[in-house]
């Protein structure tokens, strides 16, 4: 008869995947269901693997795709089960593997996107599903659009500054035109910040539950204010702003939704990034609780702004190294 320490394994592989395959029927209820637990829905998955090895995380996942497939069927299965799978054995056994913390969370976060970006691209090239099955909805919902603003009294207001009815109506289309051109990036980054966020909550449980490598030196802590980018990541943003230009130039709408989503990621990262920087020198300076409270109403006030000032820090950050950061990712001085 097998022990309970040799039957372990099995036991908690049943639980996790049980658990596991609640959450992801619970995100394919609604948006609203994937909002509520997108931000943890790999961690039993995740801490079967960091605290009982590859064997629980098989198991655990074999039971996921089982009960999601027979309940909510095989695409469901595909866009909804993937993304938890990866997440949860990336956390899990970067955690087994003893990566430091920037590496872990860079490397799910960066498949993360990977894996969201190539899902979009076979639900449009397989089923010919748009990335923004919306569109066609909001282009003939312009008049009533138009008729709300008139009742609100920002019609006139518009038309005073010299728009017209038709100059606004081509507006809203252009912007649900770039909507869709967009589209892709912007689940992605979604799936990202799910991923980013779940590292956190992950690591605090195998830290709270003292699994293996928590007092190894890596630890899973990663401040906000140590996360950079490498000086070379700018190829990328470099990349994009001249596909989208020479797509512009040569009439490739192709070129310019290439572009236009890499910069859409890049300028996403970048905002984390600027985001870092000023925690960084708010955590050195110390500044007193009445300017930090001042600081963040002229934030709120001025919103379009700062993210516009905060992705800009964040774009020059890896070439200007605002934070001086030693070779460790540490704040120097």
């Amino acid at each position: 008869m097998p022990s309970l320490k040799n039957s372990r394994w099995v036991l908690v592989g049943v639980g996790a995947g049980v658990a596991s395959a609640l959450l992801a029927l619970v995100s394919l209820i609604s948006p609203w269901g994937r909002l509520l637990v997108g931000w943890f829905w790999s961690l039993p998955l995740s801490l079967a693997i960091a605290g009982l090895g590859p064997a629980a995380g098989l198991l655990a996942s074999g039971i996921v795709v089982a009960l999601v497939w027979g309940l909510a069927g095989p695409i469901s299965t595909l866009f909804t089960v993937l993304p938890l799978l990866l997440v949860g054995w990336g956390y899990g056994q970067t955690w087994r593997w003893k990566w430091p913390p920037g590496r872990s969370l860079a490397a799910v976060t960066l498949a993360a996107g990977v894996v969201s970006l190539a899902l979009t691209g076979l639900a449009w090239w397989v089923w010919h599903q748009p990335p923004f099955p919306w569109g066609d909805q909001l282009r003939n919902s312009a008049d009533q659009v138009i008729a709300t603003y008139q009742r609100l009294g920002l019609l006139d207001q518009a038309l005073g500054q010299g728009l017209t009815e038709a100059t606004l109506r081509q507006q809203l289309v252009m912007v649900v035109g770039w909507l869709e051109r967009l589209a892709p990036s912007i689940g992605a980054t979604g799936t990202m910040l799910e991923a980013g966020i779940a590292y956190y909550i992950t690591t605090a449980f195998f830290c709270y539950l003292h699994l293996p490598g928590t007092d190894s030196g890596h630890g899973g802590k990663l401040p906000l204010y140590t996360w950079a980018l490498p000086w070379y990541s700018v190829w990328v943003f470099m990349i994009g702003l001249g596909m989208a230009l020479a797509g512009d130039y040569l009439k490739q709408p192709l070129l310019v939704t290439i572009g236009g989503n890499l910069l859409y990621l890049y300028l996403a990262v970048a905002f984390a990034i600027g985001l870092a920087v000023i925690s960084f020198y708010v955590n050195k300076y110390k500044l007193p609780p009445v300017l930090e409270a001042l600081g963040v109403v002229v934030i709120l006030i001025n919103l379009p702004f700062a993210v516009a000032i905060c992705a800009a820090i964040g774009l020059f950050d890896p070439l200007f190294n605002w934070r001086r950061l030693g070779k460790k990712g540490e704040g120097v001085g």
